[in-house]
């Protein structure tokens, strides 16, 4: 038991010396840390830091979001923060099946580990050919020039009038919303002051 918590300890200071190579992160603001090999992921309080060997960084917050503008489900830190999970959860139970796959954890980590650092290093390796650099920025002008002509479309569309009941019930609804209101005010004020007494 003293020996498998001497063994984590050194595990995890070992980790930390990792953070050497990683500028402006204090020890105390560091989450954790996981070392997959050819890169290792440090989880701050606040966001994820990517760190390649090949002299490459990527950090992110924990609030990023979409292209949509909108906070959402699929971000890279979520990305980073269930790897470094699955890595967590694995250990010990690397030969096993991952539930409900096909594959055992350590086949799953090891794809996702190739998966993670294609998607990350690509910035970085995009600029070494000149014909990926212009095909990446190709698609991506694509895409906006796609959601340039959505936005057009929806703007140039006729907008449906509203005749006499739509606005009664528009009406209707913003009424019950304020009683609702009013309501709630009503009686958090009444157990406020039976608080009081």
């Amino acid at each position: 038991m003293i020996m498998e918590k001497t063994r984590k300890k050194k595990r995890n200071d070992s980790n930390f010396s990792l953070l050497q190579s990683v500028s402006g992160v204090k020890r105390q603001d560091v989450v954790e840390i996981a070392d997959f090999g050819h890169f290792f992921i440090v989880l701050t309080k606040d966001g994820a830091i990517y760190h390649s060997f090949l002299g490459f960084e990527v950090r992110c917050k924990a609030w990023v979001m979409g292209l949509d503008g909108k906070a959402c489900d699929a971000s890279l830190y979520i990305w980073l923060r269930n790897l470094v999970e699955l890595q967590k959860d694995a250990r010990g139970k690397e030969d096993e099946v991952f539930p409900e796959t096909d594959v055992t954890y350590s086949d799953l980590i090891d794809g996702l580990v190739v998966m993670t650092e294609a998607n990350l290093c690509y910035p970085m390796t995009a600029f070494v050919d000149m014909n990926t650099a212009t095909n990446f920025a190709d698609e991506r002008i694509k895409w906006l020039m796609g959601k340039a002509h959505e936005l057009e479309t929806v703007m140039s569309s006729d907008v449906k009038q509203e005749d006499t009941d739509d606005l009664k019930k528009n009406f209707e609804h913003g009424q019950n919303a304020i009683m609702e209101e009013q309501q709630s005010q009503i009686l958090v004020s009444e157990r406020e002051n039976a608080g009081k007494e």
